[in-house]
């Protein structure tokens, strides 16, 4: 079963990299170790995230990661830098991104999220920080950010250097077909 899930996730990621980007890119499938937060626990633990990166040279310094919910899969190019220093929680609607050494000592370090809202549950004034990202099927596809302080004094730097790249990163989001568990 998880073989099969890697394959899908690979070969969606293949897909979605012709769908999303403009340049034909030369593909590979090197797989990463990212920490996902497990929601019924709390606690860190590690998942593999298998990623495809592009060769062009504006986008070297990336790799592709997908990400899914109960709704939709999409994609993210994430600077190769954060690769190893973030979390992810994923939950039906929703996937929070966080700076992995404030998490991890604090439970802070949250850095955006992206959820999938339905239309019809949809208002301007849900968060008081978002962007609106994308529109499909019935959802309207947000990435919401804190307002308040995310880290300790003493981890300011690693957040706020991750922080600065969220609106570079947010350009590159990109709905795969498939549904992630579909």
């Amino acid at each position: 079963m998880k073989r099969s899930l890697t394959l899908l996730i690979t070969l969606t990621a293949v897909l979605l990299l012709t769908a999303c980007n403009a340049a034909v890119p030369s593909p590979t499938a090197p797989t990463t170790t990212a920490p996902t937060v497990d929601t019924t626990t709390a606690t860190t633990v590690e998942t593999t995230v298998p990623t495809t990166t592009t060769t062009t040279p504006t986008e070297a310094s990336t790799a592709t990661v997908i990400f899914s919910t109960d709704v939709a899969s999409f994609s993210l190019d994430l600077p190769r830098e954060w690769i190893g220093h973030y979390a992810v929680r994923e939950t039906e609607d929703t996937v929070t991104f966080f700076e992995l050494q404030n998490h991890q000592q604090n439970g802070q370090g949250k850095l955006f999220s992206i959820r999938f809202i339905p239309e019809d549950a949809y208002h301007e004034d849900m968060y008081p920080s978002y962007r609106e990202l994308s529109r499909f099927d019935g959802f309207i596809v947000v990435a919401y950010f804190p307002t308040d302080v995310q880290f300790d004094m003493e981890l300011m730097e690693p957040y706020t250097a991750m922080q600065a790249q969220i609106d570079d990163i947010l350009t590159t989001f990109c709905r795969t077909e498939a549904p992630a568990n579909g």
